[in-house]
């Protein structure tokens, strides 16, 4: 799995990151690479984060 999260205030995100992904993920450490992308804006003026996941399913 690989998740990117693009925010409008990279420290914010910072902050409160480790706290939010534990919540989700229900671990300390996920077992997902994950980026961080700081953007001067998003689609929307009220957004403040956009999360884009990516997830691969073993062969069947």
């Amino acid at each position: 799995m690989e998740e990117t999260l693009y925010v409008l205030d990279v420290d914010a995100a910072f902050a409160v990151a480790s706290k939010v992904r534990k919540e989700a993920y229900a671990t300390e450490r996920p077992q997902c690479a994950s980026n961080l992308i700081g953007v001067s804006r998003l689609a929307f003026p009220e957004q403040l984060i956009e999360i884009v996941f990516k997830a691969l399913l073993p062969p069947k």
